[in-house]
């Protein structure tokens, strides 16, 4: 028997909301979602064929390693050993940008433009070049001359060598290993012992007592990544009798709820679809011991630190 279930499209940033009819456990079709809040009954081709794409009998399921002129199935472990090495040495010698480099996405088709094909993006344009390599479309040089921003270069001596920390608002409370190792930064948080631990790659950095969800508004487990930061925001909602949060923000409820309004909220991380945050806390300093409505509570100087520390995009594992 068919059932609909909602769920989103993983292809993009736009996340589109999408309605799956599943059929003895298979997905059978994709529609978009018109309930959607954001998407609202929008979603590309690619994302409505992604279980053709799942189902598919030509899809790979098993690493394939080009030997020769023909392909030899390898194990898991392998390739993820042989491919970890090669992207190691390219961005050890040529730098990070050799691997990749975001532009956001597409917001055109590939079209002809400055008698080449072009795809412009969020962030830039990629071009074609005659003997087919692909090269960033050089729009800085372009603009500065086109506004008439002088570009010639300055005496740099004297000048500090750039750390990112020059520009944090306060240092790191609490300190741990080396703040200038390498890897990406990413954000540890245990529900069972109530902390949290900031890394960069395997090294760690610094590291917290937390509060997080008290029952029944339990926090999230899972893996996640900081969406959306704000200084400092109000938080807003309704709790039912048994203290469940029933609503957020300023929405209208008729159920009675008790209502309640947390005014500036400082150093706010939103890091996965309940509206759970990483945040500070001046309301208390019992930290170490569930409180909050399922954010992760932090003292004030580490949420400072950690605000400034973690970009966009930063990885939120939340375990038991």
């Amino acid at each position: 028997m068919a059932e609909t279930k909602t769920t989103y499209c993983r292809i993009c940033e736009a996340t589109c909301g999408l309605v799956a009819t599943v059929e003895n456990g298979r997905v059978v079709s994709l529609a978009p979602d018109p309930e959607h809040v954001a998407s609202r009954g929008y979603a590309c081709k690619k994302g409505l064929a992604q279980h053709r794409v799942l189902h598919s009998p030509d899809r790979l399921l098993h690493p394939q390693k080009r030997i020769g002129d023909r392909w030899q199935r390898i194990s898991w472990e392998q390739a993820l050993e042989e491919i970890g090495a090669k992207v190691k040495s390219l961005v050890a010698a040529h730098g990070g940008d050799s691997v990749s480099f975001y532009l956001g996405n597409p917001i055109s088709q590939p079209v002809r433009d400055r008698g080449l094909l072009v795809q412009y993006f969020d962030g830039g344009v990629l071009m074609q070049e005659s003997d087919g390599s692909i090269v960033l479309a050089p729009l800085g040089r372009e603009k500065a001359a086109e506004i008439g921003i002088d570009t010639t270069p300055v005496d740099g001596s004297g000048l500090p060598t750039f750390d990112e920390s020059m520009f944090y608002e306060i240092g790191n409370p609490n300190p741990q290993g080396d703040p200038a190792a390498t890897g990406k930064k990413w954000i540890e948080v245990s529900l069972s012992q109530q902390q949290l631990w900031a890394y960069q790659g395997s090294t760690l950095v610094s590291t917290s007592l937390v509060s997080t969800g008290i029952e029944p508004n339990h926090t999230e487990q899972g893996w996640f990544h900081v969406r959306y930061k704000l200084e400092k925001t109000d938080m807003q909602g309704i709790t039912d009798a048994n203290g469940q949060v029933i609503a957020l923000g300023e929405q209208e409820d008729n159920s009675g709820g008790t209502p309640y309004d947390v005014k500036d909220v400082p150093h706010v991380m939103y890091f996965d679809y309940d509206a759970e945050a990483l945040h500070g806390a001046y309301w208390h300093n019992n930290f170490g011991t569930p409180m909050s409505h399922g954010c992760v509570n932090l003292p004030l100087d580490f949420a400072t630190w950690l605000f400034d520390w973690a970009p966009l995009g930063t990885v939120v594992w939340v375990h038991a």
